[in-house]
């Protein structure tokens, strides 16, 4: 393992490696072990000032180079390299998405770490208070069973979201400024009797900074009707921590149920149920709300509230229960939507307001259009352009942005942390002023912006209020967002054409703009990294979960250009030849889907990436044919910091069967078919010996390939 260093003005890719051991071991269970020279450095550069044009190459070949080496990549500023993946810090900016053990999924920002975990139906197991528990000592979620925003049926027993594993959970769409969580899965039931036949759940969540969250719930029948003797479809699950205090719509004082309590309230009626907290210690103060969206919760009547809180059970918990029987029809969906709040400021006077802010949506538009409906996260009417599901406005935006007011009617003082969608995007940048004042990304507001689709998601760090605003207020004036500003990221950017276009000639650069905060947008079959500045890549399922896309922001920032290889080969790719006289072309990664394709870091200060992929058989160069290495796979992680920095690490590895090779590449740089490139490697001469527009192949296609044995 080594590292080094190089400073470049130009959009640069640079590979690194050092021998392990000299042992010449193609190991069957483990990784590639050796490399006959003690050191190579490679890289590929574009000259922009004297050669500005991606003139295409025509030949299939122009479009690698390799060594049999491990890689790392740089973009445009000075490059350390190692062969380990560092741990990331937290953010202190957005959110960030990681994976934990047994494949829980962590949403958080700089207030509070939420965990989505498969072994509990997929729903929220963690809850823990970053402002207090920076080290995350303390989880106020519930116990193993249980999940905190929580629905209950009783179909020959209790059964509920917590205690079984989930059909799906995966996260839909990432970004900083919000993130959606999908589960699918059964209810279980309490006493270990298995699943209620026939029904099941689904949910979606979306996720702000800062605590909130909207959730829209569904609940499946199957091809017969279920009978239900109670049911509970609005409920909080959480510790058995002794400061709780139970809230709901209607209750006498914040203090009415303390620890202890173990009762029946309320009317069935309440509009929102809550726990909160006063004390001081780690998680001692966090506080949760849970509000409805609709009168009647998937279509129900219900008549009390069941109330146990801290020590008097298993968990602290608030049901909105039937008290009757209910028959769920066969071959039926029943919805309904909810707002969720984590915060230190809970009690009735806020969750009151917050209910009323939730309710009552109402958004004027001089320069766009009000959306009627929304595909998210499936297609709905939308009421005053407001998805309920998703807590966000939702407007068509014109050529030039859009102009929006928020309006407080029916007594309203507060519009909490409000979202907007904006459809029909036209640019890459965005400004945000509020009553003429240009507000400041990552501390008025988060975005992220999805170039495939043109759509825009913003969202206010700040809540605004009707008059005098105080510390963390905003007072409430004519909203403008404009496509002027630094540029957005986007988790599913359009594909360029390959070969790329050619841009205008452009002068040489001068020093590279400051990088930004990491932003790590989650797509479908992509995930895009970027630093809003410098540099954006793709990841692509598709392409063995490489790298897919390149772009530079500075001298690219619409994204029209992209310097990444053309479908089949990744940025980083790895390069085996059997040895077997059957063997008619190389195996490669990016030929075809990655097995596995997840974030396990994301912060505005590093992200990583996780893939397993096979190898595939390389299609686009002759002679075509099989290529003998189906059981062979190569996990890789690669972790990106501002200002293009990346630490990269893959491992090799086969099935039962031994391999011989007669040639490989395992570390290898892929490309655009583009003629401004220049190949340079450690030792090399000068930075112009291998100019792809001066070789007589008008290539790039240098492998250092030698043959090693079994």
């Amino acid at each position: 393992m080594t590292n080094c260093s190089l400073r470049a003005q130009h959009l640069a890719l640079v590979c690194e490696f050092r021998p392990f051991s000299q042992s010449g071991v193609w190991r069957q269970t483990h990784t590639w072990q050796s490399l006959p020279s003690p050191l190579a450095c490679f890289a590929v550069w574009r000259d922009i000032g004297e050669d500005a044009g991606l003139r295409s190459l025509k030949r299939f070949r122009s479009r690698r180079l390799a060594a049999v080496v491990v890689a790392v990549l740089t973009l445009p500023a000075t490059l350390t390299i190692a062969l380990q993946v560092l741990p990331a810090r937290a953010g202190t900016a957005g959110l960030v998405v990681t994976t934990g053990t047994g494949g829980v999924i962590h949403v958080s920002d700089e207030s509070v770490d939420l965990v989505f975990d498969p072994a509990q139906e997929g729903g929220i197991s963690g809850v823990y208070d970053l402002a207090t528990d920076p080290n995350r000592t303390v989880n106020v979620g519930p116990p193993s069973g249980y999940t905190v925003f929580n629905t209950y049926v009783n179909n020959g027993g209790w059964a509920d979201i917590g205690r079984g594993t989930a059909s799906v959970l995966e996260v839909v769409r990432g970004g900083s400024g919000s993130v959606v969580v999908h589960a699918v899965g059964a209810f279980m039931r309490e006493d270990g009797s298995g699943s209620v036949p026939g029904l099941q759940h689904e949910t979606w969540t979306t996720i702000y900074a800062g605590g909130h969250v909207f959730i829209r719930r569904h609940l499946i029948t199957g091809a017969s009707a279920v009978s239900l003797s109670n049911f509970g479809g609005k409920a909080i699950d959480l510790s058995t921590a002794s400061t709780w205090d139970a809230i709901f719509t209607g209750v006498a004082s914040d203090s009415s149920y303390p620890n202890g309590t173990n009762t029946s309230a309320g009317n069935g009626s309440e509009s929102w149920v809550g726990f909160w907290q006063g004390g001081s210690g780690p998680g001692q103060s966090l506080s949760v709300g849970m509000s409805s969206w609709q009168s009647q919760d998937f279509g129900f009547t219900y008549r009390m509230i069941r109330i146990l809180v801290g020590n008097a059970s298993s968990r602290s918990h608030l049901a909105q229960r039937t008290e009757s029987g209910v028959t769920l029809a066969a071959n039926t969906t029943y919805s309904a939507q909810f707002s969720g709040w984590f915060s230190a400021g809970i009690r009735i006077a806020s969750m009151n307001a917050q209910v009323l802010d939730y309710r009552s949506p109402a958004l004027t538009v001089s320069n766009g259009a009000l959306a009627t409906t929304d595909s998210e996260p499936v297609a709905s009417a939308l009421t005053n352009g407001f998805n309920p599901a998703t807590g966000a406005y939702v407007v068509s935006s014109t050529g030039t942005g859009a102009t929006l007011q928020l309006q407080l009617p029916n007594g309203l003082t507060t519009r909490y942390r409000p979202a907007f969608k904006l459809i029909g995007w036209p640019g890459s940048s965005v400004t945000v002023q509020l009553g003429g004042a240009t507000l400041a990304y990552g501390t008025d507001y988060l975005g992220d912006l999805d170039t495939a689709s043109g759509t825009l998601r913003l969202v206010l760090l700040k809540d605004i209020v009707a008059s005098s605003p105080q510390a963390g207020q905003l007072q409430n004036a004519q909203l403008a967002i404009t496509p002027t500003g630094a540029p957005l990221p986007s988790p599913s950017p359009s594909p360029s054409p390959s070969p790329s276009p050619s841009p205008s000639p452009s002068p040489s650069p001068g020093p590279y703009p400051t990088p930004g905060p990491l932003q790590t947008i989650v797509g479908a079959n992509t995930i895009e990294v970027n630093d809003g500045t410098t540099f954006a890549v793709v990841f692509d399922r598709n392409q063995g979960g490489g790298i897919s896309a390149l772009y530079d922001l500075p001298r690219d920032p619409t994204r029209a250009y992209n310097l990444g290889p053309q479908p089949g080969y990744t940025v980083f790719n790895s390069y085996l030849r059997d040895a077997s006289t059957a063997a008619k072309v190389w195996g490669l990664v990016g030929g075809g889907s990655a097995t596995t394709f997840e974030v396990t870091n994301q912060s505005a200060e590093s992200a990583t990436i996780h893939v397993i992929t096979p190898y595939y058989c390389e299609t686009l160069e002759p002679p075509g044919g099989p290529c003998l290495l189906g059981d062979v796979t190569a996990e890789s992680w690669t972790t990106f910091y501002p200002g293009g920095y990346v630490f990269f690490e893959r491992r090799i590895i086969t099935g039962a069967t031994a391999h011989t090779l007669s040639n490989a590449a395992p570390a290898s740089v892929d490309l655009c078919l583009c003629s401004s490139l220049n190949g340079i490697f450690d030792g090399v001469g000068r930075t112009r010996t291998q100019q792809a527009q001066a070789r007589a192949s008008a290539s790039l296609s240098w492998h250092t390939r030698t043959t090693r044995s079994a």
